[in-house]
């Protein structure tokens, strides 16, 4: 049932609109990347640094099936924590209030989903020790 989660939150990835956000902001930067001039300007850098962990997390989850226990449960928690951050963070820092519960709809999802996927792990982790 893991690996069922991790392929669900891979593909709610493709309609995500802070994605589709953060692909346009890392195109418009671009330039700034290249020329090394990303660091004088603030909301770039922070758009570049979360699109950066944003695929992370979404290469940990999507690679889980065949890892070991602590692997698995570290890619959920990272997921947990770096979705649920990034909601809060655009929610009540950038000021988009309970609209981001709109934009964020599949961000939401992914956070639920990771919940799930690590409840699955550990349920099945102590069944697997109790035997």
């Amino acid at each position: 049932m893991e690996a069922q989660i991790a392929r669900w939150i891979s593909h709610i990835v493709g309609g995500s609109y802070i994605v589709m956000a953060l692909v346009v902001l890392v195109f418009i930067s671009l330039p700034e990347i290249l020329s090394g001039e990303i660091l004088s300007n603030p909301f770039l850098l922070k758009a570049v640094g979360i699109a950066f962990v944003y695929i992370l997390s979404i290469y940990l989850v999507a690679t889980l099936p065949k890892k070991s226990v602590k692997r698995r449960a570290c890619s959920w928690l990272f997921s947990i924590f770096f979705h649920g951050a990034l909601l809060l963070y655009l929610g009540v820092w950038a000021t988009w209030g309970v609209s981001i519960l709109l934009a964020g709809f599949a961000e939401s999802i992914i956070l639920v989903l990771s919940v799930i996927g690590l409840s699955i792990l550990v349920r099945s982790s102590l069944k697997h020790e109790s035997t």
